[in-house]
């Protein structure tokens, strides 16, 4: 697959886990992959240690270990999915209100967002199509959760890559503004990257449990309806 656009550098360091993840799913050896390629046993291994090859050399690689069903590009061998998943969540509670602004520069324009629950709820809720559906989520989103002060969320998160996937296993402590928290919420995330682009996010977590947290912040009424207009 050739670089959608032309490349900036000369030369890239590889994701050599996901090289290596890519080769093992051929069911290749580093020399089966050489041999594939058209490149020495050395530039493979030197790939998959995360080291600097020739622009060319990193879509010759991307070109080898595409399948029909599977294409890979360029940029996924050179994009770390997990390091852009933590600045995606990082952004979240560091700077809430513009965290879009900060993680602009790797979402792709046609970006699916998906999180679950009944959006006469939870308002943010739903899917969510291209960067700017994106903001408007979160611009619901802030209007009515606020991170906690000085909060260090990074122990309370893993995260466990599977190709161009991260799944994020979290303890969100994100809760009504001025209505902080006494207990974490449980979510799982899922981002699929594609050509160093964030193409879906995912969210699951208790709709029903952050229904709860919105009732007991005086958010809804009886019926269970949002009582601010944030979702109109």
């Amino acid at each position: 697959m050739p670089w959608q656009e032309p490349p900036q550098q000369k030369a890239y360091a590889c994701n050599g886990e996901l090289v290596a993840f890519l080769r093992q799913k051929r069911g290749w050896t580093q020399r089966e992959l050489a041999q594939e390629s058209g490149y020495s046993e050395r530039l493979v291994s030197k790939a998959e240690a995360s080291q600097s090859i020739s622009a060319s050399t990193v879509a010759d690689l991307a070109d080898t270990l595409a399948t029909p069903r599977e294409p890979v590009h360029p940029e996924d061998l050179i994009c770390d999915p997990v390091t852009l998943a933590k600045a995606y969540i990082a952004a979240e509670y560091e700077h809430p209100g513009n965290n879009v602004e900060k993680i602009r520069h790797f979402l792709d324009e046609d970006l699916v967002t998906r999180l679950n629950g009944d959006p006469e709820v939870i308002p943010f809720a739903g899917e969510h199509y291209g960067i700017d559906g994106l903001e408007r989520a979160y611009s619901i989103f802030f209007s009515i959760i606020e991170p906690p002060a000085n909060h260090d969320w990074r122990p309370w998160y893993k995260f466990a890559c599977h190709g161009n996937e991260v799944i994020v296993w979290g303890q969100n402590w994100m809760g009504p503004i001025g209505q902080p928290l006494t207990q974490p919420m449980q979510l799982v995330h899922r981002f699929v990257f594609q050509r160093g682009k964030l193409v879906l996010s995912e969210v699951l977590f208790d709709a029903a449990q952050g229904a709860e947290y919105l009732r007991q912040a005086g958010l809804l009424d009886e019926a269970g309806k949002l009582l601010s207009n944030q979702n109109q």
